[in-house]
């Protein structure tokens, strides 16, 4: 039943991915909420199984044990059916395209939206509320939140737990206190000299992801500059990521999520950010340099003030940002 279930989602998924992608101009985009419900549904499908080959490997010996799994298996079907149910819903929403006001009125309760450690919440293009959290107990205890707060009405639909990945910068300031690397509006991070008195810093990157068993998330890095100018990266990752050389000279680390519902943070520490390798211009050099042409860095060989940071990171089904 399980996997009846779960080719019956596909199915929506299907038709809800082939409408989005019908017409580039309309105002029906690509559904996350509708991802998201897959990506549960996949996991739960995998615990099924699992729960009805451990019945079966203890049935004769433990009758009582053997239909507690299975009964446990039954709950998740029964779960499966409402994912089902849910998908359809989208699917048919969807075709209306984006409604504005949904939407805004979304977004407005999702700023009053508090969620616990471990946990994260995002509103889609549709107004949807897509929860991703470690654990059942956790994802329910946020629906318990928005319950009492009133604020479930304010969303066109509330999902369970997708992919989720966040990258931030820690110890990412100059001796003074001052940012030495600033992220922007855009989701894009700039590299800010500001006429500092030292030309370098370490600086890690901190990357946060949550996924089901087997999914898979990136950081890539880009390469230094022609002779280990401009900053240095080094192989310095947690996790045991796979480390992968790109033709670019960039590095992209990948890491596997071992179990289901698993939040992880992994670090990535970048030395000497800012370096110039062979000799420390001055101040007034510093201030005037700019980007020399397809590398960054300006011409003594630093990375200039105000350039862009070419990191990006994404997931299996997320994408890249």
């Amino acid at each position: 039943r399980a996997n009846q279930v779960m080719k019956a989602t596909q199915k929506q998924v299907a038709k809800g991915q082939k409408t989005a992608k019908a017409k580039s101009n309309d105002n029906i985009p690509q559904d996350d909420a509708l991802t998201a419900i897959s990506t549960h549904q996949k996991a739960q499908q995998a615990k099924v199984l699992k729960a009805v080959k451990a019945a079966q490997k203890i049935a004769v010996k433990n009758k009582k044990q053997a239909t507690t799994k299975l009964n446990a298996a039954l709950a998740l079907v029964a779960d499966m059916h409402d994912n089902l149910n849910q998908a359809t819903a989208l699917v048919a929403a969807d075709k209306k395209g984006v409604k504005a006001h949904v939407v805004a009125n979304a977004k407005a309760a999702y700023n009053q939206v508090s969620v616990p450690n471990g946990t994260s919440a995002r509103v889609d293009d549709y107004g949807d509320l897509i929860i991703t959290a470690s654990n059942a107990h956790n994802y329910n205890q946020v629906l318990k939140t928005i319950h009492k707060q009133g604020l479930t009405g304010s969303f066109r639909q509330i999902v369970d737990p997708a992919q989720a990945a966040s990258l931030t910068f820690s110890n990412s300031n100059w001796p003074d206190g001052t940012p030495m690397v600033k992220v922007n509006s855009d989701g894009s991070a700039t590299f800010v000299l500001d006429h500092q008195s030292s030309y370098y810093q370490n600086v890690s990157v901190k990357f946060t992801y949550t996924g089901n068993k087997g999914d898979t998330f990136h950081v890539t890095l880009p390469a230094s500059l022609r002779g280990g100018e401009g900053y240095l990266v080094q192989n310095q990752a947690t996790g045991n990521p796979v480390t992968t050389g790109n033709k670019d000279g960039s590095t992209t680390y990948t890491w596997t999520v071992n179990s289901d519902g698993e939040t992880s943070s992994q670090t990535i520490n970048l030395n000497l950010l800012g370096f110039a390798n062979y000799a420390y211009p001055s101040e007034a050099e510093m201030g005037n340099s700019t980007s020399a042409t397809g590398a960054i860095g300006g011409p003594t060989g630093s990375v200039a003030d105000q350039t862009l940071l070419p990191f990006s990171y994404g997931g299996l089904i997320l994408m890249t940002k």
